[in-house]
């Protein structure tokens, strides 16, 4: 049975990504317009590579295993439901550097 606080904080990352927004609005554009890798000109990817780095944001793919998205639903920090949803994983995992790396500053 999933607590009541972690629950709420699953809420609220879903419903940011379902708005289309994350917790960082340079984020926001960055991922905005973008077009599936196949349909994609290499003009174009250059294009949004460079807008990332003039607004000094980098583009990473990373590998997620099994367990550590378990811990995010087990944090609350993703619901269950969403757990093989690629846009709901990414915006949980900005939850966590957003507020790892905001407790630093």
């Amino acid at each position: 049975m999933p607590q009541r606080g972690k629950q709420s904080m699953a809420t609220n990352c879903s419903n940011e990504a379902e708005q289309g927004r994350s917790q960082t609005p340079a984020l926001d554009a960055a991922m905005a317009n973008t077009l599936p890798l196949m349909q994609q000109t290499s003009t174009s990817r250059m294009r949004r590579h460079r807008e990332r780095r003039r607004k000094g944001l980098r583009h990473i793919a990373i590998l997620v295993r099994e367990g550590e998205i378990s811990e995010l639903v087990r944090r609350g920090l993703l619901e269950a439901a969403k757990r093989d949803d690629p846009t709901a994983i990414r915006s949980a995992i900005y939850c966590v550097l957003e507020r790892s790396l905001s407790r630093q500053v």
